[in-house]
């Protein structure tokens, strides 16, 4: 549970601190487990104290001392935290306190079967410490009348959803908190919110798990959960929901919260979730909406989510704003029939900073999406440490937001050390106004920036029979509008249909704004249009200045018209520096065809130090409309790989006959290297904080 203090709220860096795992190596902590006691010391007033920072008290030791009395695990400065990290149990009433410096950890069970107790302090004498349960941890009352103390606060034990319910109902902004798991199968199938109440207290689960709960209302309810809504000061934490069924016709729908602004910390659901209207409406695996939230940190969702309807619809929450957001993730599926905002994580984030958050949660979508693996739509975020394996699929993704494996649409949001893996793909053709936008890692840019993030995975888009809209792919972003990107990467081939506006890039399908210090990998291909209306590009479909940077896949049009380079299908000279490219370039009868620049837009200016392959390209012509570009040099391929080519700095660009197949590459930015994007691919938070 992270709200450690509720007369002393968690601070923001304490939070990030704690979500994103120990650093500078393992903490210190009084561990309770079936070693020998080894650096405790005890009173005879049964009060254990930690004399390094390695301690030691073994769980029968400890279990004895119950039987007699009050015992409290005091670590102090020098073990700072606290491990349960072997099971416990006493029949006696007595009261296990556990008095943290920072934070305890409940790794193994905790059973009172007696009428005993148990305190629980964070933070006395630290700061940023809470207190969390593992995978097999948690704490079980045998009677109800035992007293439960967390951070000064007394809690309410209660042992099913009827007494939660009336409890809250009586006491709207009481603390309560679940004595043990319960299996909700006898109670039926509810056809509205079992807690119905507003509540603005706390809630602790303790580890405990609340099973197959079930959910099914006929007619429209305005809240749909196990809680209808949760609002500031409230918080839920440490609650674990399985086997879970919600079905209905909503506004909004959450397997544990319908709609609110409380924090969560640390919670878990796993079930189905069926949303059945056609409304605008905000469906989520664990909250439809989370809206002026304080935390959303350390949850989890493995759910299959489906709606008909439209609005904002996620994995986790359907749409959530102005939060801190942390080490969330989600696994499973989200199908919706409709648009709307739709992401394996969130629905829609807006005000809010993300950071190492995950999903690999499958999103299908319906018309006129914006679907993301990881978001929807972002809106005055950042994004930092996050990744999304998922695949990304839309029937027909609007032009004004599109399908990103990461991110469909982000607007005015900073995107940093992320990456997507998913493969994105549209099903439908363009066949009227709306145009398609397809990115590896985000759809649309509309403000911010990306630095130091990649994707993997491969963009396919339709074909374009329409006169009135254009398909915009890229393996990274497909619109980048303008948006600055850094020290980025794409590996995975971009792949689009004919039509006449269809700008597609290795890297980028359009950007309006400068690519520096990155670099693009698959193959890029396209069938063409009419004239040169169709730009394709190794790099980037169309692109303003590019610098120091590269791309080395095949690229090619046809059999219709198109411009298409090695690096960019629509460029101007005057706005490369330091760039090459090695991929074959190939294009249909009446194609612009460049070993650079497919057509160049400059009447005048130079390139500076922009080459192509000569050997490996088969092309003869830096740009495929200006013989003898300025500025752009055609090398053999033993040239490239012999030396830096002339211009190139060595405090930017390195060349390392093991290293990019000889050619040159980025220091900051090696083929092979992620070490600055994020975790590692797999890489899930710490057993503690993750379920």
């Amino acid at each position: 549970m992270r709200f450690e203090g509720f007369a002393n709220p968690v601070t923001l860096a304490a939070a990030l601190v704690f979500a994103s795992g120990v650093t500078g190596g393992a903490r210190a902590a009084l561990t309770v487990s079936t070693g020998a006691t080894n650096n405790v010391s005890c009173s005879k007033k049964h009060v254990c104290t930690a004399t390094a920072a390695d301690a030691v008290l073994n769980v029968t030791d400890l279990a004895n001392m119950l039987a007699s009395g009050d015992v409290r695990l005091v670590p102090g400065s020098l073990a700072s935290d606290i491990d349960i990290a072997a099971s416990l149990s006493w029949a006696s009433n007595s009261r296990l306190t556990l008095d943290a410096h920072d934070s305890i950890m409940v790794e193994q069970s905790v059973t009172i079967t007696g009428t005993g107790a148990m305190t629980f302090t964070t933070n006395d004498g630290g700061s940023g410490g809470v207190l969390t349960f593992g995978a097999s941890g948690y704490v079980n009352f045998w009677d109800l009348n035992s007293g439960l103390i967390i951070n000064k606060k007394s809690f309410t034990l209660i042992d099913d959803i009827a007494s939660l319910a009336s409890g809250i109902a009586a006491n709207p902004k009481g603390n309560f908190a679940l004595s043990k798991s319960y299996d909700a199968t006898p109670d039926g199938t509810y056809t509205q919110a079992p807690i119905p109440t507003v509540y603005k207290g706390a809630l602790d689960g303790l580890g405990n798990t609340i099973s197959h709960l079930s959910i099914d209302s006929s007619g429209h309810q305005h809240y749909l959960g196990l809680f209808a809504k949760v609002l500031q000061p409230g918080t839920i934490g440490n609650m674990r929901l399985t086997g879970v069924k919600v079905t209905g016709n909503a506004s909004y729908m959450g397997m544990l919260v319908a709609a609110g602004s409380a924090s969560l910390f640390d919670n878990s659901v796993a079930g189905t979730l069926m949303e059945k209207s056609l409304d605008n409406t905000y469906v989520g695996g664990m909250a439809g909406q989370a809206s002026g939230a304080a935390f959303i940190i350390d949850n989890h969702a493995n759910v299959s989510v489906t709606s008909k309807g439209s609005g904002g619809i996620g994995g986790l929450i359907g749409d959530v704003s102005a939060a801190t957001i942390s080490n969330d993730a989600s696994e499973g599926s989200v199908t919706v029939v409709g648009g709307g905002n739709i992401g394996g994580l969130f629905g829609g984030a807006s005000s809010s900073g993300i950071t190492g958050c995950h999903s690999s949660t499958t999103v299908v979508a319906g018309t006129l999406p914006k679907a993301g693996g990881l978001i929807g739509e972002t809106d005055y975020a950042s994004i930092s440490d996050s990744y999304a394996t998922g695949s990304v699929t839309a029937a027909y993704p609007t032009s004004d937001g599109g399908i990103g494996g990461l991110v469909a649409f982000s607007r005015n949001t900073t995107i940093s050390g992320s990456y997507a893996t998913g493969n994105v793909q549209s099903t439908n053709d363009v066949v009227n106004s709306n145009g398609q936008t397809l990115g590896g890692l985000v759809g649309t840019l509309d403000g911010g920036s990306i630095v130091d993030s990649h994707a993997t995975g491969g963009v396919i888009a339709p074909n374009n029979n329409s006169n009135n809209a254009e398909i915009i792919a890229g393996g990274l972003v497909g619109d980048a509008a303008g948006v600055p990107i850094a020290r980025s990467f794409a590996t995975g081939n971009v792949t689009a249909g004919t039509g006449s506006d269809v700008s597609v890039g290795g890297l980028v399908g359009d950007e309006g704004g400068p690519i520096d210090q990155s670099w693009a990998s698959g193959s890029v291909s396209a069938g063409g249009g009419s004239g040169a209306g169709a730009t394709i590009g190794g790099l980037a479909g169309a692109a303003s200045p590019i610098t120091n940077s590269y791309a080395t896949g095949h690229v090619s049009c046809g059999p219709s018209s198109c411009s298409v380079g090695g690096l960019g299908g629509g460029a101007d000279r005057s706005a490369l520096s330091q760039v090459y490219s090695t991929g074959s370039v190939s294009g249909g009868a009446g194609s612009y065809v460049g070993g650079v620049i497919g057509f160049d837009n400059a009447s005048s200016g130079s390139a500076t130090a922009g080459y192509w392959d000569l050997d490996t390209s088969g092309v003869s012509e830096g740009a495929g409309n200006v013989a003898n570009d300025p500025g752009l040099t055609g090398l053999s391929d033993a040239q490239l790989k012999s030396g830096l080519p002339s211009g190139f700095d060595p405090n930017i660009w390195g060349q390392s006959a093991g290293i990019n197949n000889g050619y040159p590459y980025l220091l900051a930015l090696p083929p092979g290297s992620t070490a600055v994007h994020g975790a590692s691919p797999g890489k899930a938070p710490s057993p503690l904080l993750r379920r």
